[in-house]
């Protein structure tokens, strides 16, 4: 919806006019928002889940098309850190 038009704001102390725009937005909860973002990242083919393991760092190629994260244990994972938006 009109975040302007359909949602009211308090800013300093006060409510503010609402009034028509050109904008679009969706509010979403933190809870939502994290777990929507976690099943589609969970979902890229290029990438493994690795449960119960510490990561010590992250290192991507100069073109940021590959990155690495160091493990404790030497093991590696790699990924292609490319996201599509819809």
């Amino acid at each position: 919806g009109d975040p302007c038009r359909d949602f009211r704001w308090y800013h300093f102390g006060g409510y503010k006019a609402n009034f028509a725009s050109d904008l679009e937005a969706i509010f979403v909860g933190r809870p939502f928002l994290e777990s929507e973002v976690r099943r589609r990242v969970l979902a890229l083919p290029n990438l493994a889940r690795r449960l119960e393991c510490d990561a010590e760092g992250l290192t991507a190629t100069a073109d940021r098309a590959a990155v690495w994260q160091h493990n404790p244990d030497g093991m590696f994972a790699t990924f292609n850190p490319t996201v599509t938006c819809e």
